[in-house]
């Protein structure tokens, strides 16, 4: 049957059309509780964006209804159109958020004649998301984003209803946020959040139902930190980009950084803190890294490293915490939450190992990379097309470990004004892999929708201010 039902991105889980259909001028009033008003609000502002103004009236006389269903499950939704009127129905407040994410794409579609040819197919529309995790990556490292930006690129990915936001903050290349112990990066410090501009994001995140993992990244990708504190470094002539891992008292300073960002991050039940593409010549030539691997009775330095990041995965769960780490092969706990990047055979191998994971495997997931021939690149850069999005891994009875997928940008090329731009493009092709089922996948039918929604102004809708 055509019918706007069957427009939506991502694709819910069960459409059911019915006959019959019914003008927008038609709707007059909503109801909404005192406890949902904000949600109330949003509806009202999405309709009146297309020019209709909807009146506040009691339960039984209003035309459409806000309102929970816990029996739906978390972040599931529900919409009945009917002749009557419009109920929209959320197993909890996450999930009332995402209806009105489709609202808002129903009302593009209905609206796209006008007002006074603007008219609802009726039916019902169920949906709930296929994984727990969807998420978005960005790297505030290499190059440092205003509060402003952080809050519009949360503000999009909840409308494409993902709900992490992974906050990369520290890298060679920058320290991104407060802390008593790190103080005087000189002229790399070209950008620091304050603790109450992370407070500001923290809360601003939380309306809108995606929580933060903080990164702070180790025992590579730390030049910047290396270079204010050479002590922990193998060479402090020389501190290049490791720790050293012979170091006890570098173990310790890290153990108090990651307690500094637990503080800051309060409510991130997830600590993300790196581990990967380490440089292990520093390591090799370092009399304390080479004492550390005998006395454990270890053989490679490699080995050191995984206790070295065991330690600190440790360390995040003593905090009350969850660790997660980039993977790298290594063997961790089984409560880590392994971050896959490089390739499909890391899914399947760690799957063994019996860790959680999430799946951003580079050539399906990582948004620096150039959307087409004229996006400005590295050279190594490979193109990364819609398409090529769209065919990520399919998880199946063998990796069901995977809790779902994260899309990366990181910023080596990335300044803040081009943010927006690399994310937009591609989230929602992205957003319909971490949310909907793969056995709905059907690259040319997502084509056919996301055509349609692009046509009616729907983008327009998202650049919208507020």
């Amino acid at each position: 049957m055509n019918t706007i039902l069957n427009g939506l991105i991502p694709r819910p889980v069960r459409i059911m059309p019915l006959d019959g259909r019914f003008p927008a001028l038609a709707l007059k009033s909503i109801y909404v509780s005192d406890a949902l008003r904000r949600f109330g609000i949003r509806v009202m502002t999405a309709f009146k964006y297309y020019g209709k103004e909807l009146q506040v009236h009691a339960e039984d006389k209003a035309d459409i209804i806000l309102d929970l269903d816990s029996s739906l499950g978390p972040e599931s939704w529900r919409i009945d159109i009917r002749s009557k009127g419009i109920q929209i129905i959320g197993g909890n407040e996450a999930g009332l958020f995402y209806a009105i994410s489709a609202l808002e794409q129903l009302l593009a579609m209905a609206f796209a004649r006008g007002l006074v040819q603007a008219a609802f197919d009726c039916g019902t529309i169920e949906d709930k998301p296929c994984f727990e995790w969807r998420g978005l990556m960005l790297d505030s490292a290499r190059h440092f984003q205003s509060k402003d930006k952080i809050k519009e690129v949360i503000r999009l990915i909840a409308q494409a209803r993902l709900n992490v936001f992974h906050w990369h903050l520290v890298d060679n290349q920058g320290w991104r946020i407060p802390s008593s112990i790190v103080q005087g990066w000189g002229d790399m410090d070209a950008g620091q959040y304050s603790r109450e501009d992370i407070k500001e994001i923290i809360a601003f995140a939380a309306e809108h139902f995606v929580r933060i993992v903080p990164e702070l990244d180790m025992p590579g990708h730390s030049g910047g930190l290396l270079r204010r504190f050479p002590q922990y470094a193998c060479d402090p002539q020389n501190p290049g980009g490791e720790f050293c891992l012979g170091n006890p008292e570098g173990r310790k300073f890290l153990k108090a950084l990651l307690s500094e960002l637990m503080e800051l991050f309060p409510a991130s039940s997830v600590i993300h803190i790196g581990g990967d593409e380490a440089d292990t010549v520093a390591w090799n030539k370092c009399p304390k890294c080479c004492q550390a691997m005998q006395s454990a009775g270890l053989k490679q330095m490699c080995e050191l490293e995984n206790q070295f990041m065991n330690e600190m995965t440790r360390h995040v769960v003593s905090c009350g915490r969850r660790p997660m780490v980039w993977c790298t092969g290594a063997t961790h706990p089984v409560d880590t939450i392994v971050h896959t990047w490089q390739s499909v055979n890391e899914i399947l191998h760690t799957h063994t190992l019996g860790n959680p994971m999430v799946n951003s495997v580079h050539y399906s997931c990582y948004f620096d990379y150039p959307a087409n021939s004229e996006d400005p690149r590295c050279n190594w850069m490979p193109e990364l097309s819609e398409e090529s999005v769209y065919n990520m891994f399919d998880v199946n009875q063998e990796t069901q470990s995977v809790l779902g997928a994260e899309a990366c940008l990181w910023t080596e090329m990335v300044p803040e004004w081009r943010v927006i731009s690399k994310i937009a493009p591609r989230l929602m092709v992205f957003s319909e892999r971490a949310w909907s089922r793969p056995e709905h996948k059907d690259w040319h039918d997502f084509q056919r929708r996301k055509a349609q929604l692009e046509s009616v102004g729907y983008r327009e809708f998202l650049g919208r201010s507020g």
